[in-house]
């Protein structure tokens, strides 16, 4: 029960992270790209977030 709100919390803060990095990045480029780009990107970033928490969640 405490790795999955650990995971949860995670996958926020994940997501939030992301969001603020990719507009970070990308500034005003962000409104100028494709929403299907925006969450392509965001997809791979999370997928690959959630592929390390899974390794970590293993190994405790």
């Amino acid at each position: 029960m405490k790795s999955l709100m650990l995971g949860l919390g995670l996958f926020i803060t994940t997501l939030v992270f992301v969001n603020v990095m990719l507009f970070g990045i990308l500034g005003i480029n962000a409104s100028s790209l494709s929403t299907k780009t925006l969450l392509i990107v965001e997809g791979v970033f999370c997928g690959f977030f959630i592929f390390i928490y899974l390794i970590v969640a293993k190994k405790f």
